[in-house]
């Protein structure tokens, strides 16, 4: 039952109820002693005798009050009174982010991410006490009138499934850790985590995944979860991709690695946010200072060499600025562990690991993986292959990269460390690509396209060399948007017949299309249209990056092709470039060549150099 006005609780009278439901009832009271206005929280009576609710209430407050921080409601005190337990807190003024949005829909980006910095600095503050606050939703955060951001509610979950207080479904329920251990989800269902939201175990993450979620509806005015039952909005939460394409593309990244449903790929720490957010950008930027670099216009905003390995990173927009920046990070490497140069780049579906082959002291080569967000590059046990130079590719949820060894096409699971055996290496492979329906294809140095189911089987040919064409090789390929479509290079002792071509799974190998898409003499690579407006290639002419608008559905070149970044590659331009929808990833050439023409004698002796 709610207190009514003029209700005293000790020194406190009561005024009015802000609001009541779970484990709270919330009443604006009068501090007579003081003279000022606070909030109390009442222990509701169907629980004010229960030890096991008393002792959490208890616990929560102590721990709150261990919070010291401007951008946490303060907790004055814990208080009982003839019976009834609360808890005396700072009274917020101003209107909860549910209250804006609802009144006023999306919130300008500029003040969105103002309100996101001082949300991540509370958080931070939180997880250094050791205090995950469970229940991160737009209405336990407050806005004061001058700008003051306050995140209530830190740790007090609510106990109760059978809140009446509140008809919005997907805003209940909010458990007890108490309750869950009966079976009974902890957390608001709209805000859960995937892993709150299967009843399991959570830490700091699951609140990085709620802030990822408050963003996005701070940005766009509409629920990102919702459902007509908790059941359909938890549902929602485990199956349901965000539109990114709805959200400025400033903080996308941002939000894109708050809301990895795997927490083992989300954003480990909230301070990486905060600085995120700090920056007003979505790039992390890790050991270097920015730089400008050439670009062309529709597409790009920001890029980051990778100074360590020579590689830059740029990150795709739908619109660009004015004056893009480059920004340098490190690939992070032990000392004793050295970066091939004519090392293949492979940048993961997700647009969060980029993979190299590296050489220990002792000349074994490892596949290497970097996080993108600067942390150092790990060897992944097991996965060594035999050869470092033709590109290594991934398999679409970014859980495992394939890579030849001695006698074998291998995976290796980035995340569980384990390696696989998918077939036998029946040739000297030359790229990959592996779709959503468990279909490899590999390139070759010699042969025609294989393919090979990626669970493991028998590779059994693709495509054929023609000798009527003089070709070589086929070699580099990559899947379209369709999964059923590819891009692949034909290398062909007749210059007119080498470049890139279109193949496809339903053609035997004797009837794929030769007619020639793109002349090259390397690779290419589809962007797709989700960001860009249009999809385009991406392909290497005379160490210059080039893009070339493409239509993937007709296997049209669309106008004009234009200079990405010039200095891309080396000696051996193959495998120097990778991309996603909203990054590429490149090698710059060095300041200096990293190879010389040289002259020997028949018996192997250096008689002179050629050229620089």
């Amino acid at each position: 039952m709610l207190l009514a006005a003029g209700t005293k609780l000790g020194s406190y009278e009561v005024l009015s109820a802000i609001g009541a439901g779970g484990m709270g009832e919330v009443y604006q009271a009068r501090d007579t002693k003081l003279g000022r206005d606070v909030a109390i929280k009442v222990l509701p009576e169907a629980f004010a005798h229960d030890l096991d609710y008393l002792s959490r209430f208890q616990r929560e407050a102590k721990m709150l009050a261990a919070l010291n921080h401007p951008n946490i409601a303060a907790i004055y005190g814990l208080e009982e009174n003839l019976g009834t337990s609360y808890l005396v807190m700072e009274l917020v003024p101003g209107e909860t982010l549910a209250e804006r949005i609802k009144s006023s829909g999306a919130i300008p980006e500029d003040e969105t991410l103002e309100i996101a910095r001082q949300m991540a600095e509370a958080l931070e503050a939180a997880h250094e006490k050791g205090i995950i606050h469970r229940d991160l939703k737009p209405a336990n955060v407050k806005v004061t009138p001058d700008g003051k951001v306050k995140v209530l509610d830190f740790g007090l979950a609510k106990a109760s499934a059978n809140d009446s207080a509140s008809q919005d479904i997907a805003n209940s329920p909010t458990m007890t850790r108490a309750a869950t251990m009966q079976g009974v989800i902890l957390g608001t269902a709209a805000y859960m985590s995937p892993e709150q939201a299967r009843g399991k175990s959570v830490d700091r993450r699951a609140d990085i995944w709620a802030f990822g979620v408050v963003l996005y509806e701070m940005l766009t005015g509409q629920q990102l979860f919702s459902g007509a039952t908790v059941s359909d909005t938890l549902a929602a939460v485990l199956r349901h991709e965000p539109d990114y394409a709805r959200i400025p593309a400033r903080i996308g990244r941002l939000i894109r690695w708050c809301l990895e449903k795997d927490p083992k790929k989300r954003l480990r720490d909230i301070a990486d946010g905060m600085a995120i957010v700090q920056e007003g950008t979505d790039q992390r930027v890790s050991g270097g200072t920015a730089t400008a670099i050439p670009i062309w216009p529709w597409a790009i905003a920001a890029a980051a060499c990778l100074a360590a390995a020579g590689l830059a990173l740029v990150l795709l927009r739908g619109k660009a600025p004015a004056s893009p920046e480059a920004y340098r990070v490190t690939i992070r490497l032990p000392e004793s562990v050295t970066f091939s140069p004519s090392a293949a780049l492979a940048l993961s579906p997700d647009s969060h690991r980029v993979a190299f082959p590296a050489v220990d002291p002792e000349g074994r080569t490892s596949v290497w993986a970097q996080d993108m967000d600067g942390e150092q590059a790990r060897a992944l046990p097991g996965a060594d292959p035999s050869i470092d130079s033709p590109p290594f590719f991934w398999s679409p949820d970014s859980r495992y990269i394939v890579f030849p060894s001695d006698s074998k096409i291998r995976k290796a699971d980035v995340l569980g460390g384990t390696v696989q055996d998918i077939c036998d290496r029946t040739v000297l492979p030359v790229g990959g690509s592996w779709n959503r329906d468990g279909v490899i294809i590999i390139g070759s140095i010699s042969t025609g396209l294989l393919r090979v189911p990626a669970e493991g089987g028998t590779p059994v040919p693709l495509t054929v060399l023609d000798p009527s064409r003089h070709e070589t090789e086929h070699e580099l390929p990559s899947f379209l948007p369709d999964g059923r479509h590819f891009l692949y290079f034909i290398n062909s002792t007749v210059p007119e017949n080498s470049g890139m071509y279109v193949g496809s799974l339903d053609d035997p190998p004797e009837h794929q299309s030769k007619k020639r898409l793109l002349a090259t003499r390397f690779g290419a690579n589809y962007v797709p249209a989700d960001n860009l407006g249009s999809g385009h290639l991406l392909f290497l002419r005379d160490g210059v990056l080039m893009a070339q608008g493409f239509n993937p559905e007709k296997f049209d070149l669309l106008g004009d092709a234009a200079p990405v970044a010039d200095r891309v590659g080396s000696a051996f331009e193959t495998g120097h470039f990778s991309v996603t929808p909203t990054v590429l990833v490149y090698r710059g050439q060095a300041s200096a060549p990293d190879f010389q023409l040289t002259w020997f004698d028949t018996q192997g002796k250096v008689v002179g150099k050629v050229g620089d």
